[in-house]
């Protein structure tokens, strides 16, 4: 399985705040570099749901494993101070809806406490054709 293409997926985080997350990534020899964008999920009572708003973007790198677990290490910015945020997950088949599945958790680390983020469970799903 490889990790190159557009991958969407959802976030939840300890805090209950809930996000939405688009990564673009290449993988060469197990190495990974790419980009990202994070959404927040805000209800909006006037419409038909949760809208999306675009909070972060920015750069991610990484590694694939032969084993099929993943690492990938972003910073997001709080005010003007970076945050570390690592994802530590594994690639996985689905049951058509997609083609392939990246499970895990994140957790912020260095800087957390100028982030609203703290850490939880992501789903991303790449799907075919992309």
């Amino acid at each position: 399985m490889s990790i190159s293409g557009k991958w969407e997926g959802k976030l939840v985080d300890a805090t209950g705040a809930m996000a939405s997350i688009e990564l673009n990534m290449a993988d060469k020899d197990g190495r990974v570099a790419g980009d990202f964008g994070l959404y927040f999920l805000v209800d909006d009572p006037g419409c038909c749901g949760p809208q999306r708003r675009l909070s972060q973007t920015g750069e991610v790198r990484g590694q694939v494993r032969r084993d099929g677990s993943v690492r990938l290490d972003y910073k997001v910015m709080a005010g003007l101070k970076p945050v570390a945020v690592v994802f530590e997950g594994r690639l996985s088949e689905t049951n058509g809806h997609a083609k392939q599945a990246l499970l895990g958790c994140f957790e912020a680390s260095d800087g957390q406490d100028a982030l609203t983020l703290r850490g939880g469970g992501a789903v991303l799903w790449q799907y075919a054709g992309q």
